[in-house]
């Protein structure tokens, strides 16, 4: 049977090339839209080196989508891809030729790999070019944060050969833009809208079991409170999925809408943890006082009166899509980014001689304060 055949062949040859498809999403919701906007930015005629990258927030679903861009392309690259996952952490473990070894391996293929042994990332960066200069690759690199790494592993378009692909997956726009690759060749998945959120844990909550009315309008109350956001509704999904009675739920949609769940704040704090001190002391101001405030009014009023010069900060705010501004110039932020900030300043509150850094936003805690003249 030349069916079966081709089947047998085509698993034989992955076998020996070590490449299949990576585990993608249980629940891809929108998966799809987001693999077809990634290809657009792909040049038609398959001539060239193409370098594109995905840029978001900690949580949108960036690894996801090249995941999924990634097995629907390495077929077409006959052994000679490479996925390679958290750089960013992996180059601040000091594991940085490790990320590079892995690059060589995995476009030469099964063998020896005491021959790709490397010493320094600076030499590596020469044995990286002579393994991909003439070859068309497709390299997916995941979770930079920092453009030396990229310098790194795919420091030019010259570094591949004519139909390579290049992806880099990032939540800091400015080292893109450093790395010359054009706004027009970047990808910033958009939050899941109420519906896409409801179907996403209507399927990861109830995984085909026949819902009430009742389940069904508490998780649609969940998805709006998510805010869209990949990443919270799967750590949701986890919460809920487990039997428990319509009490629970609500408690924990109360919790919800005032306290990021753990395992979600854990994640966006990435974006926080990497920056500077002042810039975290503006996040937790805006994330405390300012959205939806006029940009230009914090600075002048707030910022230049105690002394910082916060629109540098602002921008890399922006960069780390942590804020976002519209038309008018005021703030935007997610809602479990703005939780997440004014969890960190109630946690630091509770700490001993840290009370003068603290922010206080609630009327009633700022009442019962100047009740007691303090």
């Amino acid at each position: 049977n030349e069916a079966k055949l081709v089947d047998i062949i085509v698993e034989e040859v992955q076998a020996k090339l070590g490449k299949t498809a990576l585990p993608v999403a249980m629940y891809p919701i929108g998966m799809e839209g987001h693999v077809q906007e990634v290809k657009k930015l792909l040049k038609k005629d398959g001539q060239g080196v193409n370098m594109i990258a995905l840029q978001g927030m900690s949580g949108i679903g960036k690894t996801t989508i090249a995941k999924a861009v990634y097995n629907e392309l390495f077929h077409d690259f006959h052994g000679a891809s490479t996925f390679i996952s958290d750089v960013g952490e992996k180059f601040r473990k000091g594991e940085g030729v490790k990320c590079q070894e892995q690059l060589i391996y995995d476009i030469m293929g099964k063998e020896d790999r005491f021959k790709h042994s490397i010493g320094t990332t600076d030499a590596g960066i020469n044995k990286v070019k002579k393994t991909t200069v003439s070859r068309k690759v497709l390299v997916v690199l995941d979770d930079i944060d920092r453009v030396e790494q990229l310098q790194a592993l795919a420091g030019a378009r010259d570094w591949f050969g004519s139909g390579s692909v290049i992806i880099i997956t990032t939540k800091d726009k400015s080292l893109l833009l450093k790395h010359d690759i054009e706004e027009s060749q970047i990808y910033e998945p958009k939050l899941l809208d109420e519906e896409e959120s409801f179907q996403f844990l209507v399927r990861h909550v109830l995984k085909g079991r026949q819902p009430t009315r009742k389940k069904l309008d508490v998780l649609r109350e969940f998805a709006k409170t998510a805010g869209g956001l990949p990443l919270a509704l799967e750590v949701l999904g986890s919460l809920l999925s487990c039997e428990r009675n319509m009490e629970e739920w609500r408690i924990e949609l109360k919790n919800l809408r005032e306290i990021p769940v753990e395992d979600v704040e854990r994640k966006l704090r990435i974006s926080y943890d990497g920056l500077r001190d002042v810039e975290k002391e503006i996040f937790l101001d805006i994330s405390c006082f300012f959205v939806g405030a006029d940009c230009r009014r914090a600075i002048h009023y707030y910022w230049e009166a105690c002394g910082f010069y916060s629109e540098p900060t602002i921008k890399v705010l922006q960069d780390r899509s942590l804020i976002s501004l519209d038309k008018q110039n005021r703030f935007h932020m997610h809602d479990l980014l703005k939780n997440m900030g004014r969890e960190i300043v109630l946690r630091r509150s509770k700490v001993p001689k840290s009370w003068e850094k603290s922010r206080l936003w609630s009327r009633r805690d700022i009442f019962d304060l100047l009740q007691r003249d303090e």
